[in-house]
């Protein structure tokens, strides 16, 4: 089961991923720093906000972490999967919030791409997609095994792809 799991959430990290890159590459670099709207965030500005939030996920899936017996490696699909459906708005913690600067789209994208083959290879080579990394908690979703981790990362970013879909050029 757990080959079969990790194929189907790869899978998904891969679909989720190419549909990310596509649409925000749809941007000229004059749109991607321009807000769509009051109180929103530039395209420039998620992509920062989701490079800052996965390098943290990349070193979690590369740090410590434990096995805990009897714990499936996707036991909060269901939790994770509403996030995407989601239109309620949800306040980013402090160190994960954009700053605001002129982006480079090629750029950004290129750097989102990479962490995101990294975070690929870190579960790829996971000696257990059902360990816990209990290195830290989110604070909405709680403890996640590694395979949790994979798929909130795939879902946070079509999540904030789906609020830009209607916005690119």
């Amino acid at each position: 089961m757990q080959v079969d799991t990790a194929t189907f959430f790869l899978k998904a990290f891969d679909r989720y991923t190419e549909d990310l890159l596509t649409t925000f590459s749809r941007f000229d670099k004059r749109t991607f720093n321009l807000s769509p709207g009051e109180g929103r965030w530039s395209p420039g500005q998620m992509m920062q906000h989701l490079r800052k939030a996965e390098r943290g996920t990349l070193r979690l899936m590369q740090g410590p972490v434990v096995v805990v017996e009897g714990r499936p490696a996707m036991s909060m699909e269901e939790k994770l999967s509403d996030l995407v459906h989601t239109r309620q708005r949800l306040e980013a913690p402090e160190r994960l919030r954009p700053t605001e600067e002129v982006y480079a789209p090629m750029e950004m994208l290129e750097e989102i791409a990479d962490q995101r083959a990294d975070i690929r290879v870190s579960f790829e080579f996971a000696p257990n997609i059902a360990a816990e990394v209990q290195a830290w908690e989110h604070p909405r979703v709680g403890i996640m095994t590694i395979c949790e981790w994979l798929y909130f990362t795939a879902v946070h970013g079509e999540r904030h792809r789906r609020q830009y879909v209607d916005f690119a050029v």
